[in-house]
């Protein structure tokens, strides 16, 4: 690994949301070199930042080896971060706040965002809320950015029935898991449906036609196993505007993830982009200031 620990308690860097919760991150790869382009992962509900590294993805690595910088927190309620036991802190709006909150504490203007499950859920939310933050979307595992309101319990009863230690710990049931309950760094002792529900609303807005304002790249990504396939029925082709979609054989929700498709996927399409926003950037540049 070139730089990836976890799990491993960081003191630094910490960002010290408004609300005064503490919020974990891992961030590697920096250089200083100009123009060195950032990319954000943001996993799922029950997941950690440990999704993107080699036990699970292991994006981070080949990322570095691009020239990436990398930034994967733990959203509000996960991981490594304060896990409060108010519903209050778990608004609709909280985690895509956090991550524009991290970048402002680092000093970064725009970023690639790479998204799983909820985090794709954030990422969407972002391409409207903050716009000129965004230099291109990965949304893997969530193919709508819209679900209308009388789906959203039909998700919650799906989402509880899935996890069934929800209600003790905060991490899918399997061995591994447990594990990390005994450590005591991933217990949820205060009522983990809240915290699923109050995400799942996050997906009743924003409203569709507000996609259509997209203008950055977006790669969608999900397996067709998936059972959001059926419950969302759609994707977001015809409304992002710059939007395309790969269908992974044989994975579930989840399990995309280690998916060799999907790493290279979201390779292929970040290399891309960073191509994209350099020329677009060289273009920027007036004769004489290159």
């Amino acid at each position: 690994m070139l730089g990836y620990k976890y799990p491993e308690k960081y003191g630094e860097p910490q960002v010290l949301l408004q609300d005064g919760l503490e919020l974990n991150f891992v961030d590697v790869g920096r250089t200083g070199a100009p123009g060195q382009q950032t990319v954000v992962m943001l996993h799922g509900m029950t997941q950690s930042s440990s999704n993107w590294g080699p036990r699970d993805s292991n994006l981070v690595d080949p990322l570095l080896k691009l020239g990436f910088r990398v930034i994967c927190p733990d959203n509000r309620g996960h991981g490594l971060s304060d896990k409060p036991s108010n519903e209050e802190s778990y608004i609709p709006c909280a985690d895509g706040e956090d991550v524009i909150k991290v970048l402002d504490s680092l000093g970064i203007d725009k970023a690639h965002l790479v998204g799983h499950s909820f985090g794709s859920t954030v990422t969407y939310k972002l391409l409207v809320t903050h716009p000129n933050r965004i230099l291109s979307a990965v949304t893997a595992s969530q193919p709508m950015g819209y679900v209308a309101p009388e789906e959203v319990a039909a998700l919650v009863k799906g989402v509880e029935g899935k996890f069934l230690c929800a209600r003790t710990c905060w991490y899918p049931c399997c061995f591994f898991g447990c594990w990390y309950c005994v450590a005591g760094e991933f217990c949820y002792p205060h009522g983990p449906h809240l915290l699923i529900k109050s995400h799942l609303l996050a997906n009743v807005n924003p409203a569709l036609d507000e996609y259509k304002a997209v203008s950055v790249p977006v790669q969608g990504i999900i397996g067709d196993k998936d059972e959001l396939i059926t419950i969302m029925k759609g994707t977001m082709k015809g409304v992002i505007p710059d939007y395309s979609m790969v269908v992974i054989p044989g994975q579930d929700h989840l399990g995309v993830l280690k998916d060799p498709m999907f790493r290279s996927t979201v390779l292929d399409f970040l290399k891309r982009q960073q191509g994209r926003v350099l020329q677009q950037e060289l273009g920027n540049t007036a004769p004489g200031q290159q």
